[in-house]
């Protein structure tokens, strides 16, 4: 996924995070994961379906069994010792899954001995583009970062400073990792393992694709419980989530949500500008029962607001945008045909988000069948 414009950095997580609900009947997946150099099978293999809390492991034998796959699907097979494999479950005939995995090679550019306060900045600058700056970030914990690489890019004018903040200081910010990331998102109940695919920064662009699988919290406590479901519901409105989904039911006002089209006028000294009210129904071209289009809007942004009641849900939409409680948020669409599925799927660089959605990052996101209690 890539973002242009640091401000519209949620673009990123657009590909991995996005969805809605899927109606699908459901499948049960099978299969055996073995070693490509020998045909071994390999236990205690992470199987999971990509953005959810579905997942199991491998026995002794290398077989595993996955019930409540929902096609399409994108199922991960994950090990700390080999590199991950994605199989595409696109019918509910796709049963049996037989993998084999190659082993993980460090890189040996990989390996680097950086200065204790260097690498505590190095985790901390992930940290804040990976999971976000907001409330939902600050509280995420990285509980691996041992398993982080960081390739650092010197500007031309000379070495790269500690502050990474300040993105003139270097060309290109880069992060691998040598195993899947485990990250404690202690607000939203979830324990998250990522299989991060790649994470850069340069200047006016940050791009970053990975798998995740969430493992809900264990909670025995009703007090506990009622308290992490009040923050999903929290970290769900008013997402890029809540949005697609919103927009594929074509329910955008009924979830709270005006589109706003910005003119402007220059005047004697200033610059103003007009926000008028507008729908897109005539723009989203419905293919099939997972996917729909919006089409003819390339380049096209617009400011989207969300109005919402004292507890953050869904509340009547203005005329006026700056009217009643309302956050802002803006959308970029970057092609004239810019495809999505029932889960919020959308191609490379389609669509971009910024404002109060850009946001919510890694720290924020929900499982793609999340639905919002009541």
């Amino acid at each position: 996924m890539h973002i242009t414009g640091y401000h519209k950095i949620l673009c990123l997580f657009v590909l991995f995070f996005l969805s809605g609900v899927q109606l699908h009947a459901q499948s049960t997946i099978s299969g055996r994961v073995s070693a490509a150099e020998n045909d071994e099978p390999i236990s205690f293999v992470t199987v999971y379906v990509d953005g959810t809390s579905n997942g199991t492991i491998t026995d002794e034998n290398g077989v595993f069994e996955l019930t409540g796959v929902r096609p399409p699907a994108k199922l991960v097979v994950s090990h700390l010792s080999y590199l991950p494999q994605v199989k595409e479950i696109l019918t509910k005939s796709d049963l049996q899954v037989d993998l084999t995995l190659e082993k993980r090679v460090l890189n040996i550019a990989q390996v680097q001995i950086d200065a204790e306060n260097t690498r505590a900045k190095n985790i901390e600058h992930f940290r804040l583009g990976f999971l976000g700056n907001d409330k939902w970030g600050q509280e995420a914990v990285i509980l691996n970062d041992s398993v982080l690489f960081f390739n650092i890019v010197k500007n031309k004018g000379g070495s790269a400073k500690p502050n990474f903040f300040q993105q003139h200081n270097f060309v290109k910010f880069e992060v691998t990792a040598s195993e899947p990331l485990l990250i404690d998102l202690p607000r939203l109940g979830y324990t998250l393992h990522v299989d991060l695919v790649y994470y850069y920064e340069e200047p006016e662009k940050t791009s970053a694709f990975s798998y995740n699988y969430y493992k809900p919290y264990d909670l025995k406590s009703k007090l506990k419980n009622n308290r992490i479901a009040k923050n999903r519901n929290k970290a769900y409105y008013n997402s890029i989530l809540h949005f697609c989904r919103a927009l594929h039911s074509g329910t955008l006002e009924q979830e709270g949500y005006g589109l706003y089209y910005t003119e402007e006028e220059l005047g004697n000294l200033f610059v103003k500008k007009d926000f008028h009210k507008i729908s897109i129904d005539s723009n989203l071209i419905r293919i099939s029962d997972d996917e729909m289009a919006i089409k003819g809007l390339g380049g096209s942004v617009f400011m989207i607001c969300y109005f919402y009641n004292y507890k953050g849900e869904p509340g009547k939409v203005r005329q006026a945008y700056d009217s009643g409680l309302h956050s802002t948020s803006t959308i970029y669409i970057g092609s004239d045909s810019c495809v999505f599925t029932i889960n919020g799927i959308l191609p490379e660089s389609c669509v971009t988000f910024g404002g109060a959605m850009g946001r919510k990052r890694t720290g924020a996101m929900l499982p793609k069948y999340y639905q919002p209690s009541k």
